[in-house]
């Protein structure tokens, strides 16, 4: 099951660049995974690439 069934505000396309402190570019899929996971509830900060502009977007867990 995935982590983020939706997150608001993301779109096709956009490049997942951080996951809280972790930055995604040289990651592993299982740390990744690891930023990710949370309880139900929890809440991740992403910062996504668009059109060459960053956005932060707060993604809740809603299941995993």
């Amino acid at each position: 099951m995935c982590a983020f069934t939706s997150v608001q505000n993301v779109r096709p396309g956009d490049k997942l660049l951080r996951i809280d402190a972790l930055e995604t570019r040289h990651a592993s899929w299982g740390g990744i995974y690891a930023a990710l996971h949370s309880k139900p509830g929890g809440v991740r900060h992403l910062l996504l690439e668009r059109n060459g502009i960053q956005l932060k977007v707060p993604a809740t867990v809603t299941a995993f």
